[in-house]
């Protein structure tokens, strides 16, 4: 298995309209739980998701998996502590709300998990930190 966490189909969605897919699907299942954010990896597209449940059924548990937003951004803006603030389109920040885990795409560094501080009302500007 590649670098992804978790094998899955992206246009696997059941009754809850959540993704979902097989815990034993897992590059490493002590790592699947509520919360955690993962690389999820459909054939060749890679795509970052949040665990929302697992939930046991008769061939095995069940990953329910929300993808993340996707926000493009320049990675030289990002500091030590690993917080930054970035433009981002009208478009792409509305409904984003503080504590919103996002996935964060740029040039110049890998797809990551990144939680929203801070969202201007007034501006394009959006603080993200990102996640370990």
């Amino acid at each position: 298995m590649s670098a992804h966490d978790l094998e899955v189909d992206l246009a696997n969605v059941d009754g809850t309209g959540l993704i979902w897919a097989w815990l034993d699907h897992a590059r490493d299942t002590s790592v699947v739980r509520p919360g955690a954010v993962l690389t999820l990896a459909d054939g060749e597209d890679v795509a970052m998701g949040q665990v929302v449940d697992l939930v046991q059924h008769d061939e095995g548990t069940i990953v329910h998996l929300r993808v993340l937003p996707r926000l493009f951004v320049d990675y030289s803006l990002v500091g030590h502590d690993h917080r930054f603030t970035t433009p981002v389109r009208a478009r792409d920040r509305a409904g984003l709300t503080v504590g919103d885990i996002v996935t964060v795409v740029g040039d110049d560094g890998p797809d990551a998990g990144a939680r929203i501080v801070f969202v201007s009302l007034d501006a394009t500007d959006v603080e993200l930190e990102l996640l370990p």
